[in-house]
């Protein structure tokens, strides 16, 4: 073979790895929910606890017609297990457009649960808080619709905290969090 033909068949793989990276859709290895989500981004609002490095979900990779989703965990841990706080961001990435999940009908399947979803103004497109746990172990989360694409789900479970307080927080983190999408 002559010296050029090796240089195209050896530069050949390295373009069509280059092109193939630009032009792929974005899947959930794009999204990271834990680079969304610091955890000096937790620890500021939910101050005094010490919270991990966070971690990640199993990645949900989206196709033309399925979604990215992508999760991560930060854990607040206690000598005594009834101070233990989790809080998790689950970032969600429709391929063509979320027309079909509205902030609506996301409310409707929390009443459906026995929730009482409430509106929290100024985030997002949309965007409302509800609480899903029990008096013994609650669990606040916060939905966040962004454009078209996006949804945003940030929650806590732990066995005490107060509710106005978690959810000043996850709006505080919300507010962090949706510049960086």
């Amino acid at each position: 073979m002559n010296d050029s033909r090796l240089r195209s068949i050896g530069i050949a793989p390295a373009i069509a790895l280059c092109c193939a990276t630009v032009i792929q859709p974005a899947t959930a290895s794009t999204l990271d929910s834990c680079a969304l989500m610091k955890q000096a981004d937790v620890q500021a609002v939910f101050s005094p606890r010490t919270f991990d490095q966070g971690t990640a979900g199993p990645p949900q990779p989206g196709t033309a017609k399925l979604a990215a989703v992508a999760t991560c965990t930060y854990t607040a841990q206690s000598s005594n297990p009834r101070d233990t706080l989790s809080v998790m961001l689950m970032t969600r990435r429709s391929p063509d457009g979320v027309k079909n999940v509205t902030i609506e009908a996301m409310k409707a399947g929390v009443v459906q649960l026995k929730g009482t979803p409430v509106d929290v103004p100024g985030l997002g497109d949309g965007a409302y808080w509800a609480s899903m746990g029990t008096e013994a172990f609650p669990s606040y989360q916060l939905n966040v619709r962004v454009g078209e694409r996006y949804w945003l789900a940030l929650s806590t479970g732990g066995f005490k905290g107060d509710p106005q307080r978690t959810i000043q927080a996850l709006t505080s983190l919300a507010k962090t969090v949706l510049p960086r999408l």
